[in-house]
């Protein structure tokens, strides 16, 4: 049995673990990869299929026993298995390996952004509590960042993986720096991570990606019998100096304005922070870059990819999309193993072509006004560049997706907004604004601004934003009364906004009660429904009381006599006991008396005193 499995083991070392991208059926030719379009070096060829392929051409014959295994109909889309291995708590995320390839590759699912700033659990594909499958040849998932300056982390949790009883693996697990199978191998091996047998790099507990997209791969391979628990490994993302920028254009967001024939020098870097291009025959960004352009008159529209370096292997995806939100599937896609030019050409007969294509599909029909976003998908790192050479027909052309905001859209009468236009190289705005990318701008009225978008090719557009002027709102206030006596009350009222705001911690709304002690000028904002704010005032006047006093002359009589009341202090006076206004009375009391007398002062402000008269009796004289 062991003398099987090594044998087993050597032959799958030897033809599943070289960099291969797609696997081909055997009574395919290498004449399906040719066509009139460009003449193919059948030695580049059988390269770049065993770049792309699961198992080398010379091998399937000796491999698989029967055909069907190779054809297009068994083709697994991205959708089929990545349902399966994902499960979302929340922000964190359960993650399985894949156990298939998609489209017969070794990649089983797109590559996946991690949400930073939680951790998420990633096991094999038997989960917390089953083991491994067998037969997984060599399958991979990337795990990328999705923040800018953030690298993918690796803490193994724990493992347990087929390894030989004298050192060596049955079965073994590779971590890679970097997104796709292509890259450097940070360790392969086998074992537990207690006692690691290691076939390559260095094990550690903790891996970080060490490259610029700041993405980790994962490749497993188990063979046909015997499996283990499998890991249990906890994915996360920390800082790093050399991780994505996130302001490339390997994010779509990003995307390169174009219009005409384009010329893109160097490499991209990876796949960027978002997963955009994963549908259609695209199943998995890997070192792309995005362009984006708009359909001035329509026609139809061709395109040659031209590698700066022939043995370049470029994808393509085609989006017919308004914003890169909605790309949807690709009208025109090719992820053909090919090197080479490839593109759109009239004749191609698919509009889609997964590995197995030639690396042309069919040209498109536009239309005045579309949008289209392009992805150009190199697979293995350090790409030259490349030339996008267009071809118009039917009187097509293009023009650059040039957009303008205003921040904020509605200001204030005597507020500012800032303009910026994106989606070209050089703007020039209307209303004398000038040249650059961004104007501050402070209308007095509502305005509409336009600016021109030219790319250095010489095409433009022009885009138009709108900033709306609202007036500040006339605010009234009343004070009712507008005058009170000491301890008294008035009711403050304001008009003409839609909320108010008063000084003096009154707080909010359009009617206040205050009961000032002196007299007090208030304040009221008040904002209208578009956010624009007046203010205006009203004071309360506050009047003491008047000191009322009030006198007796004399304070003491007797009974039938009489004695002046007299009152100051105030204006006018009234007495009690029916005895009027004035201020003096004379009363005849016949008993001792007290007098209230109530004052108000001009300001009709009250004040009262009390005056008594003490009423003695007559003597009772007798005479003997």
């Amino acid at each position: 049995m062991k003398t099987y499995k090594l044998l087993i083991l050597f032959f799958l070392l030897i033809s599943s673990f070289s960099s291969i991208k797609a696997q081909i059926s055997p009574s395919d030719t290498i004449d399906k990869f040719t066509k009139s379009h460009i003449k193919y070096d059948s030695v580049k060829i059988k390269m770049l299929l065993e770049q792309k392929q699961q198992t080398p051409i010379e091998d399937l014959y000796i491999i698989s026993g029967y055909e069907s295994q190779f054809k297009q109909s068994e083709i697994l889309s991205n959708d089929d298995i990545q349902q399966d291995n994902e499960i979302r708590l929340g922000e964190r995320s359960v993650y399985l390996h894949p156990t298939l390839g998609l489209q017969n590759t070794y990649n089983g699912n797109c590559m996946e952004s991690i949400p930073c700033g939680t951790t998420h659990s990633y096991y094999d594909n038997g989960g917390a509590s089953v083991n491994y499958s067998n037969n997984i040849n060599n399958i991979y998932r990337t795990f990328c960042p999705s923040e800018a300056g953030k690298c993918v982390r690796a803490t193994i949790n724990n493992f347990n993986i087929e390894d030989k009883l004298f050192g060596g693996c049955w079965d073994y697990l590779s971590i890679g720096s970097g997104p796709t199978q292509n890259v450097s191998i940070l360790w392969q091996g086998c074992g537990t991570n207690s006692s690691p047998e290691t076939m390559q790099g260095t094990y550690s507990s903790q891996f970080i990606s060490t490259d610029p997209s700041g993405c980790l791969v994962f490749r497993f391979y188990s063979d046909g019998s015997d499996t283990k628990s499998g890991w249990n490994i906890t994915l996360d993302c920390v800082p790093c100096g050399y991780g994505p920028s996130g302001n490339e254009s390997n994010d779509c967001i990003n995307a390169i304005p174009i219009c005409s024939d384009d010329n893109f020098t160097g490499s991209s870097d990876g796949p960027g922070i978002s997963s955009d291009g994963c549908s259609g025959c695209q199943i998995s960004e890997n070192y792309s870059t995005w362009f984006h352009f708009l359909v001035k008159t329509g026609g139809t529209i061709a395109l040659t990819l031209i590698p700066d370096n022939y043995n370049d292997d470029y994808d393509f995806a085609l989006y017919q999309a308004s914003s890169c939100g909605s790309l949807g599937t690709p009208v025109r896609c090719s992820y053909a193993a090919n090197v080479g030019n490839t593109g759109m050409v009239d004749g191609a007969g698919d509009n889609s072509e997964d590995v197995y294509g030639d690396g042309w599909v069919e040209d498109i029909s536009v239309s005045a006004g579309q949008s289209y976003y392009l992805l150009v998908n190199n697979w293995t790192a350090g790409g030259s560049g490349f030339t996008l050479d267009w071809s118009f027909g039917g009187g097509a052309s293009m023009m650059p997706p040039v957009t303008a905001s205003a921040s904020p859209t509605s200001v204030c009468a005597g507020a500012s907004s800032t303009l910026t236009a994106s989606g070209a190289d050089k703007y020039t705005w209307s209303h004398s604004l000038g040249a650059g990318s961004t104007k501050t701008v402070t209308p007095t009225i509502t305005t509409t601004y336009t600016v021109t978008g030219s790319l250095s090719s010489g095409c433009s557009n022009t885009a138009t934003v709108t900033v709306t002027v609202s007036s500040s709102p006339t605010i009234n206030v009343t004070a009712a009364p507008s005058s009170i006596c000491s301890g008294g009350s008035s009711v403050l009222t304001a008009s003409g906004a839609n909320t108010y705001s008063w000084s003096g911690g009154l707080g909010t709304g359009a009617s206040k009660t205050v009961t000032p002690s002196a007299t007090t000028t208030y304040t009221v904002t008040g904002t209208s429904t578009a956010g624009c704010t007046g203010t205006a005032t009203v004071s309360v006047t506050v009047n003491p009381l008047p000191a009322v006093t009030a006198t007796a002359s004399p304070s003491a009589i007797c009974n039938g006599a009489s004695s002046v009341l007299t009152a100051s202090g105030a204006n006018t006076y009234s007495w009690s006991g029916g005895l009027g206004t004035g201020a003096s009375k004379t009363v005849t009391p016949s008993a001792t008396t007290t007098y209230t007398v109530t004052g108000t002062s001009t300001a009709g402000c009250t004040g009262t005193a009390t005056v008594s008269v003490t009423v003695n009796p007559l003597p009772t004289v007798t005479a003997t």
